[in-house]
């Protein structure tokens, strides 16, 4: 399984989940995304244009597939000269902003079946304005721009300066490839089968670009099923948890079990854990 970590982690984060996973016979591998870890500060990304964004997801996006790929060529962990991880049997999970790459990344990556996408969400842009971000947001935009963020001149100037930089994220953001998940897959490719994970009262990625995200996919919310074709949904989670819900067992619980059955089980979350 190909995991990636949220804003300000890192490959570390492979140690924490990598265990979790570990014990139902999954391995787990992972990279840092670009600018995190010891490739740079995840500052990068609240200091950086639109357009370094834009590249900054599209360059992470594009080191997922190198691993992807050294993976598909026999990854040999242990030196007996034998492949250690079976590339047709590959998922991923993203967390927060390892879950609004992937969802870009599983669109376009055929080795990726299957992903489970926790607290993701689409127009990037606009997570600046979410609750737990728009002060610090606001107050650094309004001081460059010498206006009070009370003034509805900079309530204007905030909602076109979103806009533009939506504009300049648009090739990197999920919003424009859910569709490719399974409605209208990328000629040539399979079907793929994603599960989002929303945690109600999230106030980094906001619920309703949690909701964009999975109304693009095409997902239904909150119905557990399953069928050996493939299944893909939304799950939404209510308090406690918030942006945090992955701390929760039941939902990792849910999580586990997708990526285990191949995409191919949605558990109600008050039975996955058992």
């Amino acid at each position: 399984m190909l995991f990636q970590h949220g804003f300000g982690g890192s490959n570390a984060g492979v140690l924490d989940v990598g265990a979790l996973f570990a014990a139902d016979g999954l391995a787990t591998i992972g990279i840092s995304a670009a600018s995190h870890g010891r490739r740079g500060s995840p500052l990068d990304l609240i200091t950086s244009t639109p357009f370094q964004i834009r590249d900054i997801l599209r360059q992470s996006n594009a080191d997922e597939m190198s691993v992807l790929r050294t993976i598909e060529a026999g990854l040999d962990v242990d030196g007996d000269a034998q492949p250690d991880l079976d590339p047709a049997r590959m998922g991923y999970l993203g967390i927060s902003l390892g879950g609004i790459m992937g969802a870009t990344l599983v669109a376009v990556e055929e080795i990726l079946p299957v992903a489970v996408l926790n607290v993701a969400g689409a127009r990037i842009a606009f997570l600046a304005t979410s609750e737990g971000t728009r002060d610090i947001y606001t107050s650094a935009l309004a001081a460059a721009v010498g206006l009070e963020v009370g003034d509805p001149r900079f309530e204007t100037f905030l909602r076109r300066q979103l806009e533009i930089a939506q504009h300049a994220l648009d090739p990197a953001d999920g919003l424009n490839f859910a569709r490719r998940w399974f409605l209208e897959p990328f000629p040539g490719a399979s079907p793929h089968r994603v599960l989002v994970q929303e945690g109600i009262g999230d106030i980094l990625v906001a619920n309703a670009s949690t909701e964009a995200l999975a109304a693009a996919g095409g997902l239904e919310a909150n119905v557990a099923r399953s069928d050996p074709d493939g299944v893909s949904g939304l799950w939404r989670f209510e308090p406690p948890g918030g942006h945090g819900i992955f701390a929760r067992e039941d939902v990792r619980a849910q999580a586990i079990r997708f990526l285990l059955s191949g995409g191919t089980e949605i558990l109600d979350p008050s039975t996955a854990a058992n």
